[in-house]
Parts: structure tokens; C-alpha cells; sequence
């Protein structure tokens, strides 16, 4: 079995690791936008999670779980051929 390595919102720092450790290790990046978390509700201020939410293309927060999965995704044996990868978590703010 081939080892991951996952790296959350590291870009080209993450896809300078997959070029290095490949074959051997699969290193993939998450990169989330705005998550219904705690964290994530004070990190707005004053500003709803709703109206941010509102300015992603899918018109809302991620639910955490939303992160997971994917996240286990990349980890899964489905993504075996996946490295040096940068997935957008982010709702479609990253193009919205």
C-alpha cells in the first residue's frame, strides 16, 4: 500500500512534495473555503454565516463533514492515481 501524505491549504508547497516523494507517497492538497464550524462562525464577526455563505458560487458554508469526505476521498484506494493534486473545497468561491 502506497502512503499519503495531505496537506490542508498548502499549495505549491504540497505540489512540490508530490513531485519529491512520488512514486512512493501520494501528496494531495485540500484547500477549504468557509466552513460552518465554530471557528469559522467567529472568524466573520458581525457578518452571518448565511451572507457569506451566500457569496459562494453553491450560496453557502461547507458542513465540516463536507471537508471529510473528501478528505477521505483522496486517502480512499479511488484516488490511487491522484498526486499533486489541489482540490477547492470552497463552495466555488475559488472562481465565483
Amino acid at each position: 500500500m502506497m502512503d499519503d501524505v495531505l496537506v490542508v491549504g498548502a499549495g505549491p508547497v504540497g505540489l512540490t512534495m508530490a513531485a519529491e516523494l512520488a512514486p512512493d507517497i501520494r501528496v494531495n492538497v485540500v484547500c477549504p473555503g468557509l466552513v460552518d464550524t465554530e471557528t469559522g462562525r467567529r472568524s466573520l464577526g458581525s457578518v452571518s454565516i448565511d451572507d457569506a455563505g451566500s457569496r459562494y458560487a453553491l450560496g453557502r458554508a461547507a458542513d465540516p463533514m463536507e471537508i471529510v469526505e473528501c478528505i477521505l476521498f483522496l486517502l480512499s484506494d479511488a484516488a490511487s492515481i491522484v498526486t499533486g493534486a489541489t482540490l477547492a473545497t470552497d463552495g466555488g468561491r475559488s472562481y465565483h
